[in-house]
């Protein structure tokens, strides 16, 4: 089974140290994510960086065949425009140097030049990542985004960043006349789900309960989990599944929606 993870994180030295240096009041709180004892004894930036050998090295362990490469936060959010758009330029020509050398094991999403003072900035640091992601997909439905554009597909990380858990509510409390459909049908119709590496199949259950196997994809959520062992792809192969909706969440949704090569023209995963 070929598996391809969405939410797989790398960044460069010169985006590190451009945040890192910003002015007092505009260096984003997040950047302290990264001196958590839950790093220790690992070069967590030198994970970010690197883009060969050594990443491919832990795909082959984690039995991942495909990583969608995207930069991880705070990305070029908290950046003048002008300076995040030239560093968006920057990363997305890196990213792509990296596809061109190892076409059958990378891919990746675009990073954009945000303004920040776009109200839909994800913020600031630790748990509060989780909490304004959902309130982004939120202000997304709420502003009739989906309705304006029906085919849109927006990919939210940790299961849907919470919003799972409280979507009866959610429906309940925000569902607007001005809007074509109730909050829940946003949800199972225009969003897609990923685990980014918080494997447990009672999560992996309330998301098939809520949007199905058609709308859940992969993701480890690298270099900041790091399952050995084969842990991510045992995930998924322990999962009461059949195998057709294995098939679903571990590649053929992502080649879908992502339009990324199926494995009969990219060749067939490892296992």
């Amino acid at each position: 089974m070929r598996i391809i993870a969405l939410e797989e994180h790398w960044w460069t030295q010169d985006l590190f140290q451009t945040l890192r240096t910003m002015p007092a009041g505009t260096r984003d709180a997040g950047l302290d994510f990264f001196e958590l004892d839950l790093f220790a004894g690992r070069n967590i930036e030198s994970s970010l960086e690197e883009l060969a050998d050594d990443r491919l090295a832990a795909m082959d362990e984690m039995g991942v065949d495909v990583q969608i490469l995207s930069v991880g936060p705070p990305a070029t959010q908290s950046m003048p425009a002008a300076q995040a758009r030239s560093m968006a330029r920057d990363l997305n020509d890196r990213a792509a140097a990296a596809i061109r050398a190892h076409p059958d094991r990378f891919a990746a999403f675009a990073t954009l030049g945000f303004d920040p003072v776009v109200d839909l900035v994800l913020a600031a640091g630790g748990w509060g990542w989780h909490m304004e992601t959902r309130l982004a997909a939120l202000r997304l439905i709420l502003r009739g985004t989906f309705d304006r554009h029906p085919t849109l597909k927006l990919v939210l990380g940790h299961w849907g960043e919470m919003l799972p858990f409280w979507i009866e509510r959610v429906d309940a409390l925000l569902s607007r006349p001005n809007l074509d459909r109730r909050i829940i049908d946003y949800v199972r119709d225009n969003l897609y789900l990923t685990p980014s590496g918080m494997f447990h199949q009672h999560l992996l259950q309330r998301a098939l309960d809520l949007v199905g196997p058609e709308h859940i994809l992969f993701s480890v959520d690298y270099p900041f989990h790091l399952p050995t062992g084969g842990d991510a792809r045992r995930f998924l192969h322990d999962a009461d599944l059949s195998t057709e909706h294995k098939q679903l969440i571990a590649h053929q949704n992502a080649e879908r929606i992502l339009h990324h090569p199926s494995a009969e023209t990219a060749g067939q995963g490892h296992w």
